[in-house]
């Protein structure tokens, strides 16, 4: 998906990722390759949309999370499978977020990694998150669908978020 210009893409709005990258074979062993990868994620920073189903790419050079942690216009964001470092890449992610779709898994609390996002956040499905009793507020939140969760407070899921209209939990 990359070629020699790779500053073209500071042109794109919407960008949809998906598939496998192990599954590239040694496409993307070539160091050239790799620093095209970079380049259009340095230049892809007018994003307004951004789904990535597979995050193994950002595994391909430290630089990736970076330049998408750096982005200042995605408002609808949608990425699955977090470890660590997309985990990290989340916490310094410098857009409002308004709909955010993730899988955060059970070993982090999900305030915490989703707290960047209270003051712009209007949708938010989050599978296997963890609520404990730490409340913080999302003044704007209108949608939550929260699949396979864990609240142990529900005083916390009331004040947290003040305006929800639409409730979606499923134990």
């Amino acid at each position: 998906f990359v070629d020699k210009s790779p500053s073209r893409f500071r042109y794109l709005r919407n960008l949809t990722l998906t598939g496998y990258i192990d599954g590239c074979g040694d496409y993307y062993e070539d160091s050239g390759i790799r620093e095209s990868v970079v380049a259009f994620f340095q230049n892809a920073q007018f994003l307004e949309t951004f789904t990535l189903d597979d995050t193994s790419i950002l595994l391909l050079n430290r630089r990736i999370p970076a330049a998408i942690a750096a982005y200042t216009r995605v408002r609808y964001f949608d990425m699955h499978n977090l470890d660590n470092n997309t985990y990290r890449m989340l916490q310094k992610f410098q857009s409002p977020l308004i709909t955010l779709k993730t899988s955060l898994g059970y070993l982090a609390n999900t305030v915490d990694i989703l707290e960047r996002f209270k003051d712009s956040l209007q949708e938010l499905h989050v599978e296997r998150g963890i609520f404990t009793e730490e409340v913080v507020t999302f003044p704007s939140l209108t949608v939550l669908v929260a699949p396979y969760y864990r609240f142990f407070y529900t005083e916390c899921l009331i004040s947290s978020f003040p305006k929800l209209r639409e409730l979606t939990l499923l134990a």
